[in-house]
């Protein structure tokens, strides 16, 4: 397997991980995510399917976005970006602790749509590849 990219739109599989989050979600039972422990010491929260989907918007129209994961896949913000492509059966590539310059090389590459990031990720994008995802 592409250890960069995860269609869920076809029969390629997906890293272990990411498919016992995903059967989880699927049988919704409760999930344990540590807080990023930006104000102090990750938290140890659980979350019901409900709360973790709840910001998840599902159209047959996104099927063709591309998302770029930069976040940690184990925090909430990493898994609602999983989520957000799972749901909606399009592409999602792993940007997650990768160099500036493979991110930059990523986005191009796969052509990614949409980064879920912080202001400072943006930042450090090339023009040419900032200008072409959806923020």
């Amino acid at each position: 397997m592409n250890k960069f990219i995860l269609n869920f739109n076809s029969s390629l599989k997906a890293d272990l991980d990411i498919i016992g989050f995903l059967n989880q979600i699927n049988t919704k039972s409760p999930i344990n995510f540590y807080t990023s422990g930006t104000t102090g010491v990750p938290k140890n929260t659980t979350h019901s399917y409900d709360s973790i989907i709840k910001n998840i918007k599902i159209n047959p129209d996104y099927k063709n976005h591309i998302w770029g994961l930069t976040y940690d896949p184990n925090k909430i913000a990493g898994s609602q970006v999983i989520l957000q492509s799972f749901l909606n059966k399009g592409k999602l590539v792993n940007l997650f602790e990768r160099s500036l310059s493979e991110v930059n090389h990523l986005i191009k590459k796969y052509n990614i749509t949409h980064i879920s990031a912080t202001p400072t990720f943006y930042r450090l994008l090339e023009n040419d590849t900032f200008n072409q995802i959806h923020r």
